[in-house]
C-alpha cells in the first residue's frame, strides 16, 4: 500500500465538517471519520417528523418541524364550529322537476329536467279566433286598455268594416276636440279620417266588407297608412301635429274620452288584431281569443300578458278557431 502523508490542518478540517454535519461536538480519531461520515443522514442528519395539527377556529395557520426536525408529512383536522343560524352545504340535490327549488343546505345541485311541452301558457288558457267582432245595436261592447298615447305613440289595427261613418275603431281623447288620438279609419268609401291631436280627412278609396292594416304613427313614423290584405298600400298621409300627453287610455270598438271618463263614438266592425308602440318598439299587442274555461271573448295581450274582456253592454262574437 502506498503511503500518503497527511498534515492535522486536513484532519481538522475533515473532522469540522462531520461535527457541522452531525451538530455535534464529538472528536474523531483518523481511523473513525470513516464511520462517521457514513452514519451521517440525507437531510442534514435531522430527524423526520409527522406533524398533527387540530384547528378550531377561522384564521391563517402554518404547520413547522420542532426544531431541528424535518417535517415529513402532516394531519390537519379541522373543526370550527358553525355559528348559530349557519348550514354547512353539504351533500348534492337533485332537482328533476321545473320550479323554484331551495338549495342551501346542499353543496352541489344536479338538474335533470325532463324536457316537456314548450307550449306558452296563455296558449293553453285561451283559444285564439280570426277575429272578434261589435255587432250592430243600440249599445256595444267596448274594451279599455291600459294604454296611454303621447307624442311618440302609434295605433294599428286590421280591420274590417261593414258600412262606413264617422265613428272611431279605437283610440282616446283628452278635455277637447283639439287633443285626439285616434287610430285611423274609413270615414267614406272615398276618405279616411284620423286623430292625432286634431283630426284630419285624406281623400282614399275604401271598400265595405274588405280587410285592412291602418295605422296612425305606427313605430312614431310621422305618418298616416292604409294597406290591402296583400301589402299594397291604398294611400295616407303625413303627420306635423304634437300629440298632447293623454291620461284616458287607448280603447277599443270606441274612443275613450278623459273628460267624460266614457267610451263614446262607439262602433262595429271586425277586428284581427291591434297594436301600440311608443317610439320605435311596439309595446302592446292584442290577439282576438276566447278564454276556454268559460268562453268568454276578448282579446290576449301578450307584452303584459292580460286578458281583455268586455267593458261595455252587449256581447263579442267571433270567428273561426285558428293556431296561435
Amino acid at each position: 500500500m502506498a503511503k500518503v502523508l497527511v498534515n492535522d490542518s486536513s484532519l481538522s478540517a475533515i473532522a469540522d465538517a462531520i461535527r457541522t454535519k452531525k451538530e455535534s461536538t464529538d472528536k474523531y480519531k483518523p481511523s473513525e471519520m470513516a464511520d462517521a461520515i457514513l452514519s451521517i443522514e440525507s437531510g442534514g442528519g435531522k430527524e423526520e417528523q409527522i406533524k398533527t395539527v387540530d384547528i378550531t377556529e377561522n384564521g391563517t395557520f402554518e404547520v413547522m418541524p420542532d426544531e431541528g426536525k424535518v417535517l415529513s408529512s402532516a394531519t390537519i383536522s379541522v373543526n370550527v364550529p358553525v355559528p348559530d343560524g349557519y348550514i354547512v352545504p353539504n351533500g348534492t340535490k337533485e332537482i328533476t322537476e321545473n320550479g323554484t327549488h331551495d338549495v342551501a343546505e346542499y353543496s352541489s345541485v344536479n338538474v335533470n329536467v325532463a324536457s316537456g311541452s314548450t307550449t306558452p301558457a296563455y296558449q293553453t288558457l285561451y283559444q285564439r279566433v280570426e277575429y272578434i267582432e261589435s255587432a250592430e245595436a243600440e249599445t256595444y261592447p267596448y274594451i279599455i286598455t291600459d294604454f296611454c298615447g303621447d307624442n311618440s305613440s302609434g295605433l294599428e289595427i286590421i280591420a274590417s268594416f261593414p258600412k262606413m261613418h264617422d265613428r272611431i275603431p279605437m283610440g282616446s281623447r283628452e278635455n277637447s276636440d283639439a287633443t285626439r288620438f285616434y287610430c285611423v279609419y274609413p270615414l267614406s268609401t272615398s276618405s279616411i279620417y284620423y286623430g292625432f291631436n286634431t283630426g284630419t280627412t285624406i281623400s282614399c278609396a275604401l271598400k265595405v266588407d274588405t280587410i285592412y292594416r291602418l295605422q296612425t304613427n305606427f313605430l312614431n313614423s310621422r305618418l298616416v297608412n292604409v294597406y290591402e290584405a296583400n301589402g299594397t298600400r291604398k294611400g295616407g298621409g303625413s303627420i306635423s301635429a304634437t300629440l298632447t300627453q293623454q291620461t284616458a287610455p287607448v280603447s277599443i270598438f270606441g274612443y275613450n274620452s278623459a273628460s267624460s271618463g266614457q267610451v263614446t263614438s262607439k262602433r262595429e266592425f271586425k277586428l284581427y288584431s291591434a297594436r301600440c308602440s311608443r317610439g320605435h318598439e311596439v309595446v302592446r299587442e292584442f290577439i282576438p281569443c276566447y278564454r276556454k274555461s268559460d268562453g268568454v271573448i276578448g282579446l290576449y295581450e301578450k307584452f303584459t300578458d292580460t286578458f281583455y274582456t268586455n267593458d261595455g253592454t252587449g256581447s263579442f262574437a267571433k270567428g273561426e278557431d285558428i293556431e296561435w
